[in-house]
């Protein structure tokens, strides 16, 4: 697969914990290195569970250090955004080391992740049993926007007999034999019962999967847009298209919300639920939706809309609250900003260095005459580069931006400014993320 997928100066980020699974990745890219002539930096996340975190995050620096190959090491604190979040310590982890990879991304062509096979198996069970449809069932792809699975084709057992045959040094996590945790829960219990009515269940389920995942497919070419009107946050669904068949009228509805920039919090209860609306004979209703949308039933059409300017804008245009780190309510969203120790730091969230960001910075909303420079250099009117970036203008006087009199320092969940981006001097930098609200009405 490695091969598959690799083209010559390809700049590649490694997400690397240090264990077998990711250093086995290390090991088998390198060996490419000079035949691709591949720009290889490695990212390593110590997440403060573990009280030897932070040796195992030493032993990637030096096994790197080593093989003469950049190693970068991050701290973000997971049990404390666990709490604030009110997360299980598994999820929480996962999006700040995301949150860490997304901005590997900006600078890399791909950031490579060492799942495998048997990985793509537990995912698959895990989908299943909460309930997902075909896309969870279809389970994870070897590429999906710019993370890079090169592994996905091999399984633990093989994964194993390279390390040894190569003699890969790595260091174990224990919290990897904690049942407590749900996929080492399925790893651990359920995955050797299947073993025993199928000692190739592995495969099996991934098989089950590619068929799912081509049944997905052509559902998907059924689900034709073609009929329903776009605008600028805006979408206009005649119902007739969402009277057919329950499975390609729900692709239908996911196309539009990507389609419209919405490409998660979207689940299938809140489909089914507008597949109801739009089905029913109530003439004109109203639904909320996330992200300050909202879809409402006419008479022939179901209509998936963005609220306008006015109405998400009218009451926050004069709020002004000033910058800290920690929650800060903004209307109807939070804005959370957490000190991240090491540099770098899915979600939507955002990296900056907190020394650079002036005093008397304030979160507020658009205002004519705002001046952005965009990360990697050049100022322009702020209206512009929103342009540039095809922010919908429905959505422009809605953003929370971090400014200081007409200069904009940060767009939370859209970029940061050059002036306050990581470099090799960040001591202080901080993670910013907003969680958008629901809307005021029925909620879906």
């Amino acid at each position: 697969m490695l091969e598959k997928y690799l083209k010559k100066g390809m700049r590649l980020a490694l997400a690397v914990s240090g264990g077998k699974d990711s250093m086995v990745m290390l090991d088998k890219i390198l060996r490419l290195k000079e035949r691709f002539n591949l720009d290889v930096r490695v990212v390593n996340v110590n997440h403060k569970i573990r009280m030897n975190g932070g040796e195992d995050s030493r032993f990637v620096a030096d096994y790197c250090k080593k093989r003469g190959v950049k190693c970068e090491v991050y701290e973000v604190d997971v049990p404390e955004y666990a709490a604030k979040k009110k997360l299980s310590l598994e999820t929480a982890a996962r999006e700040m080391r995301y949150a860490v990879l997304n901005s590997a991304a900006k600078n890399s062509d791909y950031v490579c992740l060492a799942h495998h096979m048997n990985d793509n198996a537990e995912t698959v069970l895990m989908h299943i049993l909460r309930g997902s449809g075909a896309r969870g069932a279809a389970g994870i792809k070897p590429v999906s926007n710019r993370f890079f699975r090169p592994l996905l084709d091999e399984t633990r057992e093989e994964i194993d007999k390279y390390a040894f045959e190569n003699d890969i040094p790595f260091v174990y996590d224990e919290t990897n034999g904690q049942i407590k945790y749900t996929r080492n829960f399925v790893r651990h219990e359920i995955m050797p019962l299947l073993n025993k009515v199928n000692p190739d269940s592995v495969r099996a389920i991934i098989s089950f999967s590619e068929s799912v995942k081509a049944d997905d497919d052509c559902l998907n070419d059924l689900a034709d847009v073609s009929g329903v009107v776009f605008s600028e946050g805006r979408a206009e669904i005649p119902c007739e298209l969402l009277a057919g068949a329950t499975p390609v009228a729900a692709r239908i509805i996911y196309k539009c919300f990507n389609r419209l920039g919405i490409y998660r919090d979207i689940e299938k209860k809140h489909v089914e639920k507008l597949l109801r609306l739009a089905k029913s004979n109530c003439g004109e209703k109203e639904i909320a939706l996330p992200f300050d949308y909202r879809a409402v039933k006419t008479y022939t059409k179901l209509v998936i809309s963005r609220k306008c300017a006015e109405q998400i804008g009218e009451s926050l245009r004069d709020l002004e609250i000033p910058f800290r780190t920690g929650e800060t309510e903004f209307g109807n969203r939070t804005v959370t900003v957490i000190p991240v120790s090491g540099g770098q730091v899915e979600r939507d969230a955002l990296l900056f260095d907190a020394d650079k960001l002036p005093d008397g910075v304030v979160l507020r909303t658009r205002r004519e005459g705002d001046m952005f420079t965009k990360f990697g250099g050049g100022t322009k009117k702020l209206k512009e580069y929103l342009i540039d970036k095809k922010i919908p203008r429905a959505e422009r006087d809605g953003l929370i931006l971090g400014a200081k009199d007409s200069e904009v320092f940060f767009i939370a969940g859209v970029e940061i400014s050059d002036k306050i981006k990581l470099d090799a001097s960040t001591k202080n930098s901080c993670m910013i993320d907003v969680d958008e609200g629901l809307g005021q009405k029925e909620e879906i």
